[in-house]
């Protein structure tokens, strides 16, 4: 699927920030493996070495795609209302967390957790001699 293969190229180009005790306006997330499931999480910035390069590295029809890190370490990736064309509307791949909650891993990529709250976290990757950082938002 398109949406995957730009997810796992994004990680490359992205880093997300999560933090492990980071206060919203709705409440308190103490820790990221109890934000994670039950969310559907859109990409909403990507960075790279700190540039914002989100509108030159997603499509249109990725925009609106979102991700759902499931129980048993199944993630549900979906092309909503944009249809990517040539790409399935629905893929199952997987994920794990770090038992430290610091290594967030899906789409073979792992990726370093840097901030987080119940609504918002963020990766970074940093493997390839960039830092790629990637901020997911709550839809």
């Amino acid at each position: 699927m398109k949406h995957l293969k730009i997810f796992a190229l994004g990680m490359l180009f992205l880093a997300m920030n999560s933090s492990c005790n980071k206060d919203d306006d709705k409440g308190t997330a103490s820790k990221f493996s109890e934000v994670l499931p039950g969310k559907q999480w859109v990409v909403s910035k990507l960075l790279l070495n700190g540039l914002d390069v989100t509108s030159s590295s997603l499509d249109d029809c990725e925009r609106d795609d979102t991700i759902e890190f499931k129980a048993l370490g199944v993630l549900e990736s979906k092309d909503n209302a944009i249809k990517c064309q040539g790409v399935p509307e629905v893929e199952i791949s997987d994920w794990s967390l770090s038992s430290d909650e610091k290594k967030l891993t899906f789409n073979d990529t792992e990726n370093t957790v840097k901030s987080f709250s119940a609504t918002q976290f963020t990766l970074e990757d940093s493997e390839f001699g960039f830092t790629a950082t990637a901020i997911y938002t709550a839809k």
